[in-house]
């Protein structure tokens, strides 16, 4: 095995490739035979372009931040009726981040599913344009309505509020480690219910097998195939969307109203500040390489730390402690503004989903990264948060 060094592509940094030889490349599962390097490209989908996944990204993150609002509208609604509202209080309930986590967690752990189920099928023929459009889809519901939909940065504040400013400490660890497990588990049951709806399906070679298939679907697949997948997402998103308005239809005044749609606009900047912040971390530290007449074949799966997911779940964080400073002081349609961006921009900023997702994608890899990426991101954004509202604090003395 040699090395050589090259770029491996206009956006990516220069790094060490894999040239195998060519006995190598006979027994190599990521090599391609010069004869089949064809038919291998013909069968490849096109890339999406940047600008169009920023598009699909902007227009997911308004359902995504207004379904965010009116799951938040419905704990309000559900803890004015409770006889224990202050012991929920003092957990979180009904700040706005319990609903909206866990059906943001499920959603996208059906769509990671729903994604191998599309990864597991060659796109030939007419299928390369639906696949085309399950990848604009997938970036938009993930990242816009499941990343607005879902908030690091309020779960974070929150605890760290309770630390500093409302002296529940106990309280504070108590929802920072049961919210994580519930969000942790609202996404793996997200894959169950997507693993039940679809059938296990195993890949081997050029041949995919279907394996328990669920008879309420599997004639839907065979005779949809991806297109069917697709429209599931739509189905699912209009479904979730449906509980915006029955949350607006319980609480909604004039007040939240101008809030609600002011963040609206606010939401798909964030969301968008994410996403291309996220497209970093798909620049892996090692890439295995082949090259066969000019074909390339690159495995991006050896990142062990998202470090552009955690940066925008720090920034979310920190942006929100200080907003939440400055509107204790604000009036009238500044504090208006400054609730909009708070709840807009910083939720949609950050995100407990992809937080989730990737969290998972390491404990598959190795239990010691999960926790390594989990704790760091805890504890950094504490610490931070810490600090913010600490200098505050003296500020007021």
């Amino acid at each position: 095995m040699t090395f050589k060094k090259s770029n491996v592509s206009p956006h990516g940094p220069e790094s060490m490739e894999m040239m195998p030889t060519s006995n190598e490349c006979k027994t190599n599962p990521c090599s391609v035979r010069p004869e089949e390097d064809v038919k291998a490209r013909s069968r490849t989908p096109r890339t999406p372009p940047l600008w169009l996944l920023i598009c699909a990204v902007w227009v997911w993150a308004y359902f995504g931040y207004l379904t965010r609002a009116g799951l938040t509208l419905l704990e309000l609604e559900l803890l004015s009726d409770s006889s224990e509202e202050e012991a929920l209080k003092s957990i979180g309930f009904g700040t706005g981040f319990y609903f909206s986590n866990v059906v943001g967690s499920i959603l996208l752990g059906m769509l990671s599913r729903y994604d191998q189920e599309v990864g597991a099928d060659a796109p030939v023929g007419r299928k390369g344009a639906w696949h085309f459009l399950w990848k604009v889809n997938k970036t938009g519901f993930g990242t816009g309505f499941c990343g607005s939909c879902t908030t690091f940065a309020t779960w974070n504040v929150f605890v760290s509020r309770g630390f500093f400013e409302e002296n529940h400490p106990m309280s504070s660890v108590f929802t920072l480690i049961t919210c994580l497990s519930i969000f942790y588990s609202s996404f793996i049951v997200g894959q169950h219910l997507a693993h039940f709806h679809l059938g296990s399906r195993d890949s081997d070679d050029d041949r995919v097998e279907e394996a328990t298939p669920n008879p309420m679907t599997s004639w839907c697949y065979d005779c949809f195939g991806i297109e069917f997948l697709i429209w599931q997402v739509w189905v699912i998103a209009v479904v979730v969307f449906t509980i915006l308005f029955l949350g607006l239809a319980l609480g909604l005044n004039p007040k939240f109203c101008n809030v609600i749609f002011a963040g609206a606009l606010l939401a798909p900047f964030g969301a968008n500040l994410r996403f291309l912040l996220g497209t970093y971390n798909k620049k892996p530290a090692v890439l295995n390489v082949c090259h066969i007449d000019g074909g390339r074949v690159i495995d991006v799966s050896t990142w062990d730390f998202p470090a552009f997911t955690f940066a925008a779940n720090i920034l979310g964080c920190i942006l929100l402690a200080i907003t939440v400073i400055a509107e204790s002081s604000a009036t009238g349609c500044g504090q208006n503004w400054l609730v909009a961006f708070a709840t807009g921009f910083c939720g949609s900023l950050s995100t407990v989903s992809t937080f989730i997702s990737e969290s998972h994608t390491l404990t598959e890899k190795n239990p010691w990264l999960y926790y390594r990426y989990t704790l760091t991101s805890v504890a950094v954004t504490q610490s931070v948060l810490a600090i913010i509202f600490s200098i505050d604090a003296s500020l007021k003395k």
